[in-house]
């Protein structure tokens, strides 16, 4: 699908088997000494495959994850703190490239005096706080971009996972 999937499914690989001839040895204390000689091929051979292949699934789990922040444009997303007056006001701003589009979260207090984030100018979390600190500013921003990345990597996740054409 993408560099990144297989370059880290290639380097889990690589980690995995090491690990797992590493553990094969390991194993070798529970084996007999009468049985050593016949037990460690099989013993390095099963731990590297076994740990190879949950090596591989996690660095393609991984790339995944990755490739799909890049494309998100989580990884070049801006913020801004500010002070308008006396409430302080927080900004996050990239660009989706998936479709082009410029995206914006912005934490502030809202006409009624309360704290709130919004996403495109739709508000999606009401804090129920009415201090405009730079603490608590801060706080609520740095959860609510905590929340709708991953909200929205795991939405492109399940896209792409049922259309694998549509990267």
């Amino acid at each position: 699908m993408n560099k990144s999937k297989f370059i880290y499914g290639i380097f889990g690989m690589f980690i995995g088997v090491v690990l797992g001839g590493i553990a094969g040895i390991g194993e070798l204390n529970y084996v007999k000494k009468s049985l050593r000689t016949d037990a460690f091929p099989v013993l390095l051979t099963g731990g590297a495959i076994i740990l190879g292949v949950t090596g591989l699934y996690t660095g393609i789990k991984y790339g995944e994850n990755e490739y799909a922040e890049e494309i998100l444009g989580f990884k070049e997303a801006s913020d801004q703190l500010y002070q308008v007056g006396r409430f302080w006001t927080k900004e996050t701003r990239w660009v989706d490239k998936v479709n082009g589009s410029s995206q914006h979260l912005i934490t502030k207090r809202n006409d009624s005096g309360e704290l709130c984030t919004s996403f495109n100018s739709a508000v999606i979390y009401n804090h129920n706080l009415h201090s405009g600190s730079k603490i608590n500013v801060e706080k609520y921003h740095s959860e609510s971009k905590k929340v709708l990345f991953k909200t929205l990597k795991n939405q492109y996740l399940s896209k792409t996972a049922s259309d694998p054409n549509n990267t």
